[in-house]
């Protein structure tokens, strides 16, 4: 029983950890940007064609934002398709449609370079 704890235990102490989507107003998405970032990626649980735009291949410089979401809901989506990479992903909920509206999101998937930034 020992030794099947322990190999679980070795298995499993790699394991990906999850997605983190942290709520957000758009006054705290401008300051909390990291510096790499250059592009931002609207999505949501719910839309079916967001997932092409959930890749690991730029997430260096990808920030997430779930819009019209719920924060485990949004969270399960970034794992899903980032898989071991997830962890690792900047992820925001829009907390109040202001960084939405900001960025003049009308659809989703909805894809913008954050040179679009727009000033406070």
């Amino acid at each position: 029983m020992k030794t099947a704890l322990l190999l679980l235990t070795i298995l499993f102490s790699g394991a990906a950890e999850a997605a983190e989507c942290r709520a957000v107003t758009f006054k705290e998405f401008q300051s909390a940007l990291p510096a790499s970032a250059t592009r931002v990626v609207f999505f949501a649980s719910w839309c079916a064609s967001c997932s092409r735009f959930i890749t690991a291949d730029r997430i260096a410089d990808t920030v997430f934002v779930a819009a019209a979401d719920e924060k485990a809901k949004a969270e399960k989506v970034i794992s899903t398709y980032l898989k071991d990479r997830a962890a690792s992903a900047t992820c925001f909920l829009d907390q109040d449609d202001s960084i939405a509206n900001a960025f003049g999101v009308r659809n989703l998937p909805f894809e913008k370079s954050l040179r679009e930034l727009p000033k406070p």
